[in-house]
């Protein structure tokens, strides 16, 4: 993965901390739907292809990646949840916020499975 890459995927994961201490989201699965998940996630294509088990509410379903990342009508999503949080803190600068969309933005995009590497690289060129 590129610098950028790298940066896009500690940035996104440090937002997913805060939101799910800020929310009180409560994503824990049972420790077998949890092995199920591993299994999966070694397959290839697996982000694209498998269902993995997540919990949404209540429930715990199975979602492809993209839903999980990006939200369906049921879920909000991990994507959206962050741009939630980004949104209601005032003490980032315009800048700041304008680079951590763009991480989300690629985070969203390759959930979607429609940023190869090669737009990857371009992105960067463009924006930074």
């Amino acid at each position: 993965m590129s610098d950028f890459e790298n940066a896009a995927l500690v940035v996104f994961l440090a937002l997913i901390t805060r939101v799910i201490i800020t929310y009180g989201l409560d994503l824990a699965i049972p420790i077998s739907q949890v092995n199920e998940n591993m299994t999966r996630a070694h397959r290839r294509d697996s982000t694209r292809q498998e269902k993995f088990y997540f919990r949404c509410g209540a429930e715990v379903l199975e979602l492809y990646m993209n839903e999980i990342i990006n939200g369906t009508k049921d879920f909000h999503g991990l994507v959206p949840f962050a741009r939630q949080y980004i949104y209601e803190r005032e003490d980032i600068d315009t800048d700041t916020r304008h680079t951590i969309e763009q991480y989300l933005l690629l985070i969203s995009k390759r959930a979607a499975g429609s940023f190869s590497f090669f737009f990857c690289v371009m992105f960067y060129l463009i924006f930074f």
